[in-house]
């Protein structure tokens, strides 16, 4: 895939309004004065962009791979419900405490979304996920307002459901551990819990919601 042409970089001066905005660049705690010609940022993984987007102007990453991937292992108990598989892991964005999440991350330099999954899935539950298939729509974008991805050329985040045989599986003290004792071989699997479906798909992980979707959406005949 092409790499999208990039956008324009901005100067400080050309931020509209600037005096009645007060933006002010600051780099390493160094300030900057409308000398500065361009705002931007590269690395191997994607580019930050300065500039003035959908009525308002602000900071964008383009994630140079694609985007990335999530996997929800999943099981169907006997009496037809659903339990999804997160991951409990600290996100500094998202306050002190750990919380509940989707396993995946971005795409790597030279992998595949398919690969990144696998990758994503092992390192942060133990789970082998190569039998993992990619669920129907569009890629996401995790942040709008954010992210830049073309979702009609393959950008942002896929999904990927993980089906768990609720045979392999048994219930061990905490309720909401499921462990699948031939698939598990990572210590990390202890953060993998499952909870039914809807007691989790208004978690604030935004992308564990938009994946959880997907599996009720696919399984949705088995469910019901």
């Amino acid at each position: 895939m092409a790499y999208p042409e990039k956008n324009p970089v901005y100067s400080i001066g050309d931020i509209r309004d600037q005096e009645k905005r007060k933006w002010t660049l600051y780099v390493n705690g160094k300030k900057f004065d409308s000398s500065v010609k361009t705002v931007l940022l590269t690395s191997q993984f994607g580019e930050f962009q300065y500039g003035w987007r959908e009525g308002y102007d602000g900071w964008v990453f383009r994630e140079a791979s694609g985007g990335g991937a999530i996997t929800i292992p999943y099981f169907i108990t006997p009496e037809r419900q659903l339990y999804v598989g997160l991951v409990k892991e600290n996100r500094p964005n998202m306050g002190p405490d750990p919380v509940w999440c989707a396993t995946g991350g971005f795409v790597d330099p030279g992998e595949s979304h398919a690969q990144t999954q696998i990758r994503e899935t092992a390192e942060e539950v133990g789970l082998d996920s190569r039998q993992a298939i990619e669920l129907d729509g569009y890629p996401l974008n995790g942040n709008r307002a954010f992210f830049v991805t073309n979702p009609h050329s393959g950008e942002g985040v896929r999904v990927y459901g993980l089906y768990l045989p609720f045979s392999d599986l048994e219930r061990v003290d905490n309720k909401h551990k499921i462990i699948a004792g031939r698939q598990l071989n990572h210590k990390s699997a202890t953060n993998l819990g499952f909870f039914p479906w809807k007691e989790v798909v208004c978690y604030a992980d935004a992308l564990a919601g938009a994946g959880i979707i997907r599996v009720v959406a696919k399984e949705y005949e088995n469910i019901v």
